[in-house]
């Protein structure tokens, strides 16, 4: 479970905790219901439920590239060209001689 500090207005506030001594719970959970409620109902939303998808699709491709620029790293030594004091080589352009 995480921990949440919500900055709100003092009206806002007044409001909210008279609804939370009319529903009879605290403040702290009326706003936790009042979050799960929305995220519900965020869920069946085509517009969020677009976004949520697109944002899936980043989440991947980010993945992918990361995984990929680990996996260069462990890539052995071996695996890459060296000179013969063991340094990698690099081709200076040049004019074709």
């Amino acid at each position: 479970m995480k921990t949440l500090a919500v900055k709100l207005e003092e009206d806002v506030h007044a409001r909210l905790t008279v609804l939370a001594k009319l529903s009879n719970t605290s403040l702290g959970e009326l706003l936790k219901l009042a979050a799960e409620k929305f995220a519900a109902e965020a869920g069946t939303s085509p517009e969020f439920k677009a976004k949520a998808e697109q944002m899936l699709r980043t989440a991947d491709r980010e993945a992918r590239e990361r995984k990929a620029a680990i996996e260069a790293l462990l890539k052995p030594l071996e695996d890459k060209p060296k000179t013969a004091k063991g340094r990698a080589t690099a081709k200076a352009p040049g004019n074709g001689k």
